[in-house]
C-alpha cells in the first residue's frame, strides 16, 4: 500500500501538479456504528490482520505533506454519489440505513437507491458525530494557516441524487415540511388558493405532484412550487452542514468551503441555485466538466462543445456577483479524466477540455479520475477493479492520458501559469443572461433544464465562433442601470417564463436603448419591437451536441448571430478566416492586467489542421506590435513562434481537434 502511494505521488509531482483532491467516504471509516478506523488497524473479524490497512488517512496526508504538494481538496461527503457505496449511492453507512429506516427518502419506484433525507434528525445527529471524529482525529492537524487542507467540501452533488423530483422524497415528514413550507410562503390558504386555482381548507390538504404531467391541480405554479422546496431543503442542509464543521470545533476561517456541482440535471431534476449556495455565504460554487460521456465514435470528441467555457464564465460571475474578491478564483472539483467504457475519452477530448477552461479563466483543474483502483464492496476481499481510461492504471503506470497532462503541466510551469493568473477575459458588450429563479422545467413551458444549460451554453458558442465572447451572468443581483453601463446586447435562452425582477430588468433595459433577444416561444410580457428580438426556432440549438461539426446551417446561424451584433451596435473584436472556408473554429483572448503578455486562444472543433488568417479591431486592448506568438497546443508538447503585427493581421496553423494557446509578446 505504502509503494503504492509513493508511485502515486511521484506521478502527481513529474506532472507538474500541486494539488491533491481525496474522497474520505464515511461508511469505509465507521463500518459500524462508534467504530472508527483512521489509522488503518482495525481487524473486525478477528483473524490476526488489519482488514484494510488503506484506512491509514494520516499516514497518506504526512506523505503528501512531506512531498512539498501544497494543496489539498478534501472531501468527506457526508454524501458521496456514483463514486462510493454497497448499496445505492453515496458513502452512508449502511448500518445506519438499516437502523434507522425512518430516515430514508422514500421514493416513487420500487428498488430505487436508499438514501438518507437531508432533514433528518437522526441523520443530522449522525452526520454530527461523523464530523467530530474525522477533525479531531485527523483534519485538525493538517488544517490551518500553512497547512495542507485549504479546500474542504462541503458537500457532493447536492442535487437529489440525480433524480426526478417526480422521484423523492414522498415520506410523510417530507410532505409535512413541504406544507409548512408553503404556509410560510403563502401565508395563507386563500392565498394559495387564489394562485392555484384551488378551493382548499388548510394546508394540510396540500398534495406534492407525483409526474410531470400530473394534472391533479390545474396550476403551474403547483410543480414551481415542488422544485422550489427542494431547493430550500438542500440550502437548509448546506447551512447544518457549516454548522455541524463549526461544532466539531473548525474555525470557518481555516479552510474554504466549496460545493461540487454540474450545470446539468436529469429530467425533472434540479439545476444548482448557485444563489441558495453562494448568496448565503454556504459555499464556493466549484464545478464538474465532462464534456464526453455517450457515444463512442472519436469525432467529434465532444458531446457538448460549448459547455466547459460557457459553464466556467457562469461560474466566475457568479462568484464576482456574490463574494466580490473572490470573483476571479474558478476551479473545478472534477475535470474529464476519462470515463467508464465503452464510451472512448480521447486526448482531443481531454485536451479541449484542459484548455477551453484556461481560456475561460478556470485557474485550477481537479482531474478525475486521476487514476484507476478497486471499489469497495463492503466486503473484505471481494472488492471490484474499476476502469475509467484515467491517466494512470491501478498500479499508477502511466496511460496516454497522462502524458498529454503532463505536457500541460509543463507549459503551465513555464510560464503559462504565470500568464494566466496575470490576464482577464476581455470584456463583452454581449451578456447571456441566466436566472436562478427560472430554471425550474414547469409542465406545458420550454424545458427551462435545456433551455438554462445546454441551449445557453449552444448561444456562448455562436456568439464566440461569430467573434464576440459574451459575458456569462445571472440577472439575480442586477439592475437595468448595470446592464445598460456595459451591454448593448442581452441574450437569454428562454425557458417559457419570466420571473418578475428578470422582466422588469429587460424592459428597463430596453426602455434605456439596449437590445434584447429572447431564443424560444414569445413572452408577453416583453413585446416585439425593433429593441426586442424572438427566435421561436433556435439557429443554434445544435451547436451544443456532437452534431455541430456536422450541421450544414451552421454558416447561415452564424450570420444570423452577425446581424443581430450588428443591429445592437456590437463591433467584433476578431475577424477569423480560414483557407478552406469552413466554421467550427473559436478565437478569443484574454488580456495582460501587469504591462506583459496577453494570451490568444483558438479552439478548433475540425478533424484537420488549418490556417487562419485574422484581423484585429483597432479598439481591442492589444499591443499591436509584438516580438513573437508562443504556443502550447496538443501533443507533442510544443512551442512555436509567428512572428508579425496585429495591426497588419496574422496568419496562425491550427492544430486538427485541438485547442492551441498562443503568448503574445509585447515588442522591446
Amino acid at each position: 500500500m505504502i509503494d503504492l502511494w509513493n508511485r502515486l505521488l511521484d506521478r502527481v509531482q513529474q506532472a507538474h501538479m500541486n494539488t491533491v483532491s481525496l474522497y474520505i467516504p464515511w461508511d469505509f471509516h465507521e463500518p459500524e456504528e462508534g467504530v472508527f478506523d483512521f489509522d488503518g488497524h482495525l481487524d473486525a473479524d478477528h483473524d490476526g490482520k488489519a482488514d484494510y490497512p488503506s484506512r491509514d488517512l494520516k499516514t497518506f496526508l504526512h506523505m503528501v505533506e512531506s512531498r512539498g504538494i501544497r494543496y489539498a481538496m478534501i472531501r468527506p461527503g457526508p454524501y458521496i454519489n456514483a463514486e462510493w457505496g454497497p448499496v445505492g449511492f453515496g458513502a452512508v453507512p449502511l448500518w445506519f440505513l438499516q437502523n434507522h429506516p425512518d430516515a430514508l427518502a422514500v421514493t416513487q419506484t420500487p428498488g430505487k437507491a436508499k438514501t438518507a433525507a437531508f432533514y433528518n434528525a437522526d441523520y443530522r445527529a449522525h452526520v454530527q458525530k461523523w464530523f467530530q471524529a474525522l477533525y479531531q482525529t485527523v483534519l485538525k492537524d493538517f488544517v490551518g494557516p500553512g497547512k495542507l487542507g485549504v479546500f474542504l467540501q462541503i458537500d457532493n452533488e447536492t442535487n437529489y441524487f440525480w433524480d426526478s423530483l417526480y422521484e423523492r422524497d414522498y415520506s410523510d415528514a417530507s410532505i409535512a415540511r413541504y406544507r409548512l413550507w408553503l404556509s410560510g410562503k403563502y401565508h395563507s390558504i386563500a392565498e394559495l388558493n387564489h394562485i392555484y386555482g384551488t378551493a382548499l381548507n388548510a394546508f394540510s390538504e396540500v398534495i406534492p405532484p407525483r409526474q410531470a404531467g400530473d394534472g391533479a391541480i390545474k396550476s403551474t405554479q403547483w410543480h414551481y412550487d415542488w422544485f422550489e422546496f427542494h431547493d430550500v431543503e438542500i440550502k437548509d442542509y448546506y447551512q447544518f452542514l457549516r454548522s455541524a464543521w463549526k461544532l466539531a470545533g473548525l474555525p470557518d476561517s481555516q479552510v474554504l468551503f466549496t460545493s461540487c456541482d454540474s450545470f446539468n440535471a436529469a429530467n425533472s431534476g434540479l439545476l444548482p441555485r448557485l444563489d441558495f449556495r453562494e448568496q448565503a455565504g454556504a459555499s464556493l460554487t466549484t464545478m464538474n466538466i465532462y464534456p464526453k460521456t455517450v457515444g463512442q465514435l472519436p469525432f467529434p470528441s465532444l458531446d457538448t462543445p460549448m459547455k466547459a467555457a460557457h459553464d466556467a464564465m457562469l461560474i466566475a460571475s457568479s462568484h464576482e456577483q456574490f463574494f466580490g474578491s473572490l470573483g476571479q478564483w474558478v476551479m473545478t472539483s472534477e475535470t474529464v479524466g476519462g470515463w467508464f467504457p465503452p464510451v472512448a475519452i480521447t486526448l482531443n477530448t481531454r485536451q479541449h477540455s484542459y484548455g477551453s477552461l484556461m481560456g475561460s479563466g478556470v485557474k485550477a483543474q481537479t482531474i478525475y479520475y486521476f487514476h484507476e483502483g478497486w471499489n469497495w464492496s463492503g466486503l473484505e476481499q471481494n472488492d471490484t477493479e474499476l476502469h475509467f481510461a484515467a491517466p494512470l492504471d491501478k498500479d499508477m503506470n502511466p496511460t496516454p492520458g497522462y502524458t498529454l497532462l503532463q505536457s500541460f503541466g509543463q507549459a503551465i510551469d513555464s510560464g503559462l501559469g504565470r500568464r494566466m493568473m496575470a490576464t482577464v477575459n476581455s470584456p463583452s458588450a454581449v451578456l447571456i443572461a441566466h436566472d436562478s429563479s427560472a430554471q425550474y422545467p414547469i409542465p406545458g413551458v420550454t424545458d427551462a433544464l435545456n433551455a438554462a444549460s445546454t441551449d445557453s451554453a449552444a448561444l456562448f458558442g455562436a456568439f464566440r465562433e461569430a467573434g464576440v465572447v459574451a459575458e456569462v451572468k445571472f440577472l439575480d443581483t442586477l439592475e437595468a442601470t448595470d446592464l445598460s453601463k456595459r451591454y448593448r446586447l442581452v441574450v437569454y435562452s428562454y425557458p417559457g417564463y419570466l420571473s418578475l425582477h428578470t422582466q422588469e430588468v429587460l424592459s428597463q433595459f430596453v426602455k434605456n436603448g439596449g437590445m434584447v433577444a429572447l431564443f424560444g416561444t414569445a413572452s408577453s410580457s416583453l413585446p416585439v419591437s425593433d429593441l426586442v428580438r424572438y427566435f421561436p426556432v433556435n439557429p443554434v440549438s445544435l451547436w451544443n451536441t456532437a452534431q455541430y461539426v456536422y450541421d450544414p446551417t451552421v454558416p447561415a446561424a452564424l450570420q444570423a448571430i452577425r446581424s443581430l451584433l450588428k443591429d445592437s451596435g456590437v463591433t467584433i473584436p476578431i475577424h477569423v478566416k480560414t483557407a478552406d472556408s469552413s466554421p467550427y473554429v473559436h478565437v478569443w483572448t484574454r488580456l495582460s492586467t501587469d504591462g506583459g503578455s496577453s494570451l490568444l486562444f483558438v479552439e478548433n472543433f475540425a478533424a484537420s489542421s488549418r490556417t487562419l488568417q485574422l484581423t484585429f479591431d483597432n479598439g481591442i486592448a492589444l499591443p499591436q506590435s509584438f516580438q513573437a506568438l508562443h504556443r502550447w497546443g496538443p501533443l507533442p508538447n510544443r512551442f512555436a513562434a509567428v512572428p508579425g503585427s496585429l495591426s497588419g493581421g496574422i496568419e496562425l496553423p491550427v492544430s486538427s481537434d485541438a485547442v492551441d494557446v498562443w503568448e503574445i509578446l509585447p515588442a522591446k
